[in-house]
Formats: structure tokens, sequence, C-alpha cells
């Protein structure tokens, strides 16, 4: 719903998107990573349960995982004041549940990228401030909420076989379906799709737009 939209846009721009961030409950992992960049972690995670990610600002693009690798990749176009793993307010991943929560000021036009292993059974929650937002419908299984308060969701999808029934909704700004055949709505928005495929997918932005984009045999 558009309302839990941006109630859960205002969530993840809350969760500390100034100087200083909020005190960080990561937990670094041997293999992980960072410079004054750069941050990089994996985390063994199943595909199954629930994913939550909530991002204050930035660009996030959020793709098929490889085996049962959980992967974060944050790039930021500038060093950052304090070092990068303070911003990474918490990346909890406990059997069913993995939880990614980030604090990266706008200033820092943070790139984040999370490669998401996912079944049918994945329930996940995509919470975006301000921004943009990459999902690849067709990479990403389950059922699917994905949540802008200002900026642009751009959806990949394989026509209509990634869902059973999909939701897309914007309180101010536009809706473009560049699929064969789609269709282009302006100001208040609210469409509904049924497809060939299992799972649900909602799309919601406060302020901006939602683009529909037909998935590339290169990204598959």
């Amino acid at each position: 719903m558009l309302v839990g939209s941006l109630a859960a846009g205002a969530r993840a721009e809350n969760n500390s998107c100034g100087e200083p961030p909020e005190k960080s409950n990561y937990v670094a992992a041997a293999a992980d990573s960072e410079d004054a960049q750069h941050f990089v972690a994996e985390r063994v995670f199943s595909g199954e349960g629930h994913f939550e990610l909530n991002v204050c600002a930035g660009e996030v693009r959020v793709q098929r995982g490889r085996g049962d690798k959980l992967k974060l990749l944050i790039e930021t176009d500038k060093g950052a004041p304090r070092k990068m793993s303070d911003y990474v307010h918490s990346l909890d991943v406990n059997g069913g549940r993995a939880t990614i929560s980030l604090q990266f000021p706008r200033r820092l036009h943070a790139l984040v990228v999370v490669e998401l292993p996912s079944s049918q059974s994945l329930k996940s929650e995509i919470n975006l401030g301000a921004g943009k937002l990459i999902f690849h419908g067709e990479q990403v299984k389950g059922d699917r909420e994905l949540n802008v308060g200002a900026g642009q969701t751009v959806v990949t999808l394989a026509g209509d076989r990634d869902y059973a029934h999909f939701e897309a909704n914007v309180g101010l700004g536009s809706l473009h379906d560049n699929r064969q055949g789609g269709s282009s709505a302006h100001f208040v928005v609210s469409r509904e799709f049924s497809g060939k495929g299992s799972g649900g997918l909602e799309a919601n932005v406060g302020a901006g737009s939602i683009d529909i984009e037909p998935a590339k045999e290169a990204s598959l």
C-alpha cells in the first residue's frame, strides 16, 4: 500500500542519514574488506525466510546471488569522513532471516549492490529513503516489496512470467511500463497486473517514478 511505502521510506531515511551516523551494530567477519570508498561483505544465506534491506539514500541494485552466498558491495564517489563500516548500521544474517541497514548520507552518493540468493519461499522487503532502486525481478524470487520514499524504481521483468500478482503505486509522479504492449500513467498512479508466474511483487514510490523494463538476456 502507498501509505506503507511512505512509512517505509521514512523508516529508511530516519535510520540516521546524517552525520554522525548512529552507533553501528555491524560485526565484521574475517573475509570482509573496506577502504576509503569501498565495503565488501559476504554471508551464508539459504534464500529462504525473510530478507530486509534499509538504505537512507543512494543507488541500490538487487540481483541474483550465487549459491548460498549473500553479498553486499558498497562504493562511494568520494572518500567518507569515517570508516565505511561506521555507516553499516547492521548486517545480521541468522538462519532464515537477513537484515541489512545502511546509513550513508546522500552527499556520499553511495552505490549499493546486493547479490541475493532466493527461492519461492523468500519474503523480501527493500526500503530506500531517497534515490534510485534497480530491482531484477527476473532474478529474485518469492514475495517482494519495494518501497522508495522519493526517487526512481526500475523493475526488470521477463514479461509477466516473474509474478502471479504485481502492484505498482506512485503517490505523485509517473509509471512507465516499457514492456511490449505496456503504457504510461502520471500523477497519482495505482496499477495491478496478473502474471503467469508465482510470487507477489509490490512497488511503491511516494514521489518519483516506477519504470518497468524488459529483462535483458545478458542480465540472466
